[in-house]
Formats: structure tokens, sequence, C-alpha cells
């Protein structure tokens, strides 16, 4: 919490301060600021762990444990490596598709808000897979955080929705993020295409948790194809017949995360 409150205080003061300075940002200095704010974190994130383990929060192990070896920790670390690679490659595939479309310029710049966006009411749910491998000791635990995990998921899902028709989200569009008009239907739609990610990332982040807890991270790593494939194939029909880039891109978006959830929710069965 620490670490993600720092990162997110140095992007926000960087941004006014070179926004006030300068008027605007550049491509460079957004990158610096990225940076910076990253290897902020991880400095807080060092010095809270340090501390942490100095105060004796993990147990030694005694005579009689097993050996916890290099290849057990490979074992169990690479799918979900693989699974990561494979999900964040996803997302320069999806922009190769759309530029091969026309006015690739404008789609791509459309789309870029609209998952940003949609990221910013979903990305939450990645503490639902921590919650369930740190809390989940039981089937009834696991109840109750999954249960957790959808009702804060459904409300996401809700705000994300009243960001794409509600006359508030118009304004946050225009006057916060500096939306074009000429953008802004195309935006919206987008958004409200996306709407259930909040939701479907909530319940796939919860069964991710439980699968990682008993090391079942190669079935986590397959499931995970599921979403990365529906994202392939369709970029894939978007260049090759022309479909609209920002509405199917972002229907496509919300489809591949709703058919890894059903897989998951399969799997828990």
């Amino acid at each position: 919490g620490w670490g993600t409150f720092s990162r997110v205080t140095v992007v926000a003061g960087s941004v006014w301060l070179v926004t006030a300075v300068h008027g605007g940002n550049t491509v460079q200095t957004a990158f610096l600021i990225l940076i910076m704010s990253m290897a902020v974190e991880t400095l807080v994130v060092s010095l809270c762990a340090l501390h942490l383990l100095r105060a004796g929060v993990l147990c030694r192990a005694s005579a009689g444990d097993v050996a916890f070896t290099l290849r057990d920790v490979n074992r169990f670390y690479i799918p979900l490596l693989l699974m990561t690679v494979l999900l964040v490659t996803t997302r320069p595939i999806l922009i190769g598709g759309l530029a091969r479309l026309p006015e690739p310029e404008t789609v791509i710049a459309a789309w870029s808000v609209v998952l940003s966006i949609t990221m910013l009411f979903s990305n939450h749910a990645r503490g639902f897979q921590h919650m369930a491998i740190a809390l989940a000791d039981d089937h009834e635990c696991f109840e109750r955080i999954a249960r957790f995990a959808r009702l804060v998921g459904l409300a996401s899902t809700g705000a994300l929705a009243l960001v794409a028709v509600a006359p508030p989200g118009t304004w946050f569009l225009r006057s916060v993020m500096g939306i074009e008009d000429s953008l802004l239907v195309t935006v919206r739609y987008g958004i409200f295409l996306t709407c259930l990610v909040p939701i479907m990332r909530a319940i796939q982040n919860s069964i991710r948790g439980v699968l990682v807890r008993v090391g079942a991270t190669k079935t986590t790593n397959l499931i995970a194809l599921s979403n990365a494939c529906v994202l392939v194939v369709g970029t894939v029909m978007i260049a090759w017949l022309q479909l609209p880039g920002v509405m199917t891109t972002a229907a496509l978006f919300g489809a591949a995360y709703v058919v890894e959830a059903l897989v998951l929710l399969r799997t828990l069965r």
C-alpha cells in the first residue's frame, strides 16, 4: 500500500509540476516520470519488507522440514512469468491490429483512453488474488473473499458504466482527461463496451489466487491462454475485415475477460 501510494504521489506531483512549469508533457518526460515513480516504489517496498524481515515475520525452517530448492522455485514461478508475458504481449498485438485500420492515429488514441479508464476502474482487482493467496485457508474463507470481490467488482462495473453514459462522465472525459469532442462519443461507446471488465477481473483474480495458493500455476497459465487467444484471433479479424476499430476492440477486450472468467469458474468446480 505504501509503495503504491508513493508511486502515485510521485507521478501526480511530477505531472503537475511539469505542466505548471512547461505547460505540457512530452513522451520523454512521461517516460522519465514513470521510471522515477517505479524506482521510488521499489525503494519504499524494499524498506518496508526489510523492516518486516528484521521483525522476524518469517519463521526459520526446523530440522525436519523438507528442503525447498531453486528447482521448486522455478517450477512454481515460470508458469506465472509466462502468463504475465503472454497477457502483456496481447496489448501491442491489439495496437498492431488497430494500426492497419483507416485513420490509425485517431483509432489508437481513442482506444488508449478507453483502455486507461477501464484499467483505472479494474486494476484494484489484483488485490483479490493476493487476498486469496494469503487468507483462503479453507472453502468458507474463499467464499467470503469471492463474495467480497464480486461486490467490489459490481460496484466498479457500475461506476465505469456511469462514466460512459452519465453527464458527470462526460465532464470527467472532457475536463479532466482532456478528450476532444471529435473523440468523445467513440470513447464513451468504447468504455460502455468494456464495463464488464471490472467484475470479470474480480472473479478472475480471486480464483487465480486459490490456484496459485495450491501450486496450480501451470493450470493458471493455460487458462490465461483463453484470454490471449480471444484477443489475438479477434485482432486479426479486426485488421482483416476492417471492422470499426475502437468499438470492436472494446467488445473483444471485454469478451476475452468473460471467457477467461468462465473457464476459471468451470475449473474451480
